[in-house]
């Protein structure tokens, strides 16, 4: 091709340039593809020259640099992406892909990827302890389900908001149903935190679904399922550690295990999330190991907490405070305080019998005949009818009460020789 061939490319270039500098502020498609194809001709004018004139390439230069200037008033008028559909110009042809303008959405794009970012990584870290907490119990089809279905929303969120190709997909989707794409940052924000409250409000529920797998191992403690049932409480405190309740009847299974220490380590976790149930239990343990003052210290604030507590039935209230006097007695005893012994064990009694008879015991009966026996105000004499009614209501369920039982056999065997 000649320079004459390229000359006439040039002027008419700078001719339909000149249109849209000098025409009115709302330009016509038609001007604005006059330039931008007579710059297609220029570029075909230049790569068939062999040799192209320095000056020439000047001029080249200068119109670019006018289009560019021209550019946001190009891309108001006509759209590019829809030409670039049906032209298919070379990606390096830089006229048909003129910078639009930034949109007034758009300016704060950066806030929105940002925020984007920050709620996914909110909801790995979330998904990670829900994870951690279910499986720590041991897996099963529970919670199977509960780690797979949120594994698989953060998936797809973070696949599709953070990787290309999930990117465009979502893209894809969002110009199918019509939507602005200066929204587009807004939405995949949103669907980041969409994703990140479910997993908020899941996280939340673990306490609830705590109690329910806490339930469920007492279900099993009732049938004798007790490898289940340990399994339950494991879960339980695997998703809520606070669950005090859960904390008491695992160290209560331990107890009926005689894994002893296993079963004072979780009366202690109860006990410290205030369970007045736990409180007598660990006193119970303290005793048997001769820790006194420690128990007394259980004892009372068991007291206290049963005493405050309006969530608990009349009949669980008056089991609690039965058992709570009577290890206030049983310590009395082993302490030889002998008269307070015989207090805590006498209002032991008279809750006891306000109890349906299927629940009464023999213990505080058989402690109080002790405490009366050793007691030097007293007599032997007065300790024989409470022998008998610990002989009577009692039922040997621990190695103390055996051995009191025993006591009291050999009490009235006694009386019975004289």
């Amino acid at each position: 091709m000649t320079t004459d061939q390229l000359d006439f490319a040039l002027s008419r270039y700078k001719a339909a340039l000149d249109v849209i500098e000098k025409g009115e502020k709302n330009l016509s498609a038609e001007a604005v593809l006059c330039v931008l194809m007579a710059r297609d001709a220029v570029q075909s004018a230049l790569t068939d020259t062999r040799q192209i004139p320095e000056e020439k390439v000047i001029q080249v230069v200068e119109l670019d640099n006018r289009v560019r200037e021209q550019g946001k008033r190009i891309v108001q008028t006509v759209n590019l992406a829809d030409l670039r559909t049906i032209l298919k110009p070379p990606e390096d042809a830089w006229w048909w892909f003129l910078p639009e303008p930034l949109h007034r959405l758009d300016v704060v794009d950066w806030l929105w990827n940002g925020l984007t970012i920050t709620s996914l990584t909110a909801s790995l870290s979330l998904l990670v302890d829900i994870s951690n907490r279910f499986l720590s119990g041991g897996l099963d089809l529970v919670g199977s389900f509960a780690v797979i279905f949120p594994s698989i929303s953060a998936l797809l969120t973070v696949g599709g908001v953070l990787t290309k190709a999930g990117s465009q997909g979502i893209e894809q989707v969002l110009a199918k149903l019509r939507i602005d794409n200066h929204l587009w940052q807004e939405i995949k924000f949103g669907f980041s935190l969409l994703l990140l409250l479910s997993l908020i409000g899941f996280r939340y529920r673990l306490p609830s679904i705590s109690d329910y797998f806490n339930h469920q191992g007492f279900e099993n403690y009732k049938n004798s399922n007790w490898g289940s049932a340990k399994s339950d409480y494991e879960r339980a405190i695997s998703l809520n550690p606070d669950n005090a309740e859960a904390h008491y009847n695992l160290g209560r299974l331990y107890e009926q295990l005689q894994e002893i220490d296993k079963a004072e380590t979780q009366y202690k976790f109860a006990v410290g999330g205030d369970f007045s149930t736990a409180h007598s239990a660990l006193a119970r343990l303290y005793i048997q190991k001769k820790k006194y003052a420690e128990a007394v210290l259980l004892i009372y604030r068991g007291l206290e907490l049963v005493r405050a507590e309006n969530k608990k039935t009349r009949k669980e209230n008056k089991k609690l405070l039965y058992e709570l006097h009577k290890n206030l007695g049983w310590v009395r005893v082993e302490q030889e305080r002998y008269t307070e012994a015989r207090i805590a064990l006498e209002s032991a009694i008279t809750i006891e019998k306000s109890i349906s008879l299927d629940e009464v015991t023999g213990s505080a009966h058989c402690l109080l005949a002790q405490a009366l026996e050793e007691n030097r105000k007293s007599t032997p004499e007065k300790a024989l009818p409470e022998w008998d009614l610990c002989i009577a209501y009692g039922t040997p369920r621990s190695p103390e009460e055996d051995e009191w039982f025993y006591i009291a056999n050999q009490r009235l065997n006694a009386k019975g020789a004289k």
